[in-house]
């Protein structure tokens, strides 16, 4: 265990050094997308300090998905002192930067959700999420699903949180995929459907879900025994049948009476 972990670890150093390498010197001259690209093997491997620093210089050279990340580091204090106002500030650049990117539209909607640097609002939240899922996101779509689901500081409405489950699905957002898969397979809130369950779990599994690929066989296997009981059942109510046919048979050619008589 030891040595796959050392193994692991020199890998990694191994990936991080071939980043550099790769962007460190145009990062250096300015360059918004080769400090975006420098920042994020430095967050993948734990060095949040650096990856921040890279990823605000890429923001002040206009990337939008770096003024993303910067928010998010400043909202829980990773890598850099938790700043809020900095973070909502960030946020608000990335929307107004490009009012079209949905990434965007949903932080600052998370944002409103949890508070970070506004008073909470699920109302705005929403609103934002909205924006977000009319242009395409399934994020945005499955986001506002699990808010109807869990009631997040609103009424639950599981008939809404499945149409926009299924509207998330629609766009191969596969842990929608793979919810809609889980709430077939259980059937508390929804009818039990094994069907519909294997039909959404395949497309999370297609679309990369961990947690589809682990479901999908369980509930494979529960249609074939199914399908199995259902074969014995139908064998035996033609047994049962044939029985009652050759009896009536039986009756009509008077062998019923003969045995009665003896």
């Amino acid at each position: 265990m030891e040595e796959k972990n050392k193994e692991l670890r020199q890998k990694q150093k191994d990936r991080l050094e071939d980043a550099i390498v790769q962007y460190r010197e145009a990062a250096q001259e300015g360059d918004a997308r080769a400090q975006y690209g420098l920042a994020r093997p430095y967050y993948q491997y734990n060095e949040y300090g650096k990856s921040f620093y890279w990823w605000e210089k890429s923001a002040e050279n206009g990337l939008n998905a770096a003024c993303m990340r910067v928010a998010v580091q400043c909202a829980y204090g990773i890598g850099t002192e938790k700043d809020e106002n900095k973070a909502l500030d960030y946020i608000w650049r990335a929307v107004k930067g490009d009012p079209d990117d949905t990434d965007a539209l949903c932080y600052l909607g998370m944002f409103y959700e949890e508070g970070i640097g506004v008073e909470v609002s699920m109302e705005q939240a929403m609103i934002c999420y909205q924006q977000a899922a009319e242009k395409g996101s399934g994020i945005a779509c499955f986001t506002i699903a699990m808010a109807f689901f869990y009631g997040n500081n609103m009424e639950e409405d599981t008939q809404a949180a499945l149409e926009w489950a299924n509207k998330a699905a629609e766009l191969n957002y596969e842990e929608a995929q793979y919810f809609l898969g889980l709430q077939y397979y259980l059937g508390d809130r929804v009818e039990r459907d094994l069907d519909q369950s294997l039909k959404y779990l395949r497309s999370s599994v297609e679309n990369g879900s961990k947690d589809g690929q682990q479901l999908l066989p369980v509930v494979a296997r529960e249609i074939s025994v199914e399908a199995q009981m259902r074969d014995v059942t139908a064998f035996q109510q033609m047994l049962d049948q044939y029985e009652a046919y050759m009896m009536q048979a039986a009756e009509k050619m008077g062998f019923a009476d003969e045995e009665e008589e003896e």
